[in-house]
């Protein structure tokens, strides 16, 4: 393992109905920053060093869902770092998925672990025991 450099995110999102919404709520300073008709694409500046084995958040996502949910909400990221192989997560939820989810939500105590559950279930979290894969072996 060595330093990481040039870390780099790129993320696109499909929305399931016309009253979502998303928002990049938090960006870290140390990530240029690009958007465009394929989603959004982040790097970290030239000094950016990351140790072995740890992680970064180059951004937060602030999510607005709520029904009707007409298509289902898609998400697929890539990461990685010079030198290293891509990685990529992708999911796609079905409409009734969400609906399910929300209703289970809304009628919960909507205390932290059922916000957990909402977004497990919203991000397919729980569908393949490994989530991140390479991009060779797709």
């Amino acid at each position: 393992m060595t330093v990481a450099r040039d870390v780099y995110v790129n993320f696109e999102l499909g929305l399931p109905g016309p009253n979502c919404g998303v928002e990049m709520s938090k960006r870290d300073p140390h990530f240029q920053f690009w958007d465009s008709v394929g989603g959004w694409h982040l790097i970290s500046n030239d000094q950016y060093r990351l140790p072995p084995a740890s992680m970064a958040t180059p951004f937060a996502l602030s999510l607005f869902l709520r029904p009707p949910f007409e298509s289902p909400l898609s998400y697929e990221m890539s990461f990685g770092c010079a030198g290293s192989p891509v990685a990529r997560t992708s999911a796609n939820v079905a409409p009734h998925v969400l609906g399910r989810a929300y209703d289970h939500y809304v009628n919960s105590n909507r205390e932290k672990q059922a916000g957990l559950v909402l977004a497990k279930s919203f991000f397919d979290l729980d569908s393949t025991p490994e989530h991140v894969r390479d991009i060779e072996e797709l």
